[in-house]
């Protein structure tokens, strides 16, 4: 059966897996298209073992941790620069 065109889009130009590096595991990686200075909006959402992530109104990633994490939250850029501001944590 066809997927719908959310699905077809969401599963298409998937990079291959890479090895891990400095950083540890690559857990999920899709890129899209910006500019230099663009402002990206990210959400996170955690609700105990789930994390969902919302990137730019593009990109969407809801993940499973079943091991506590060396790190409770972070963000990382790679192949660039970032300022992060208006950072809000609620509960």
């Amino acid at each position: 059966m066809a997927l719908d065109p959310f699905w077809e889009q969401s599963s298409t130009n998937i990079l291959p897996p890479k090895m891990p590096g400095p950083d540890g595991p690559r857990v999920c990686e899709k890129p899209f298209e910006f500019e230099n200075g663009d402002i990206i909006d990210i959400k996170v959402v955690i609700d105990n073992d789930m994390i969902e992530i919302f990137a730019g109104e593009k990109v969407a990633f809801t993940y499973r941790s079943y091991e506590q994490p060396d790190y409770e939250i972070g963000f990382a850029v790679q192949d660039g620069n970032v300022e992060f501001y208006n950072i809000r944590f609620a509960k």
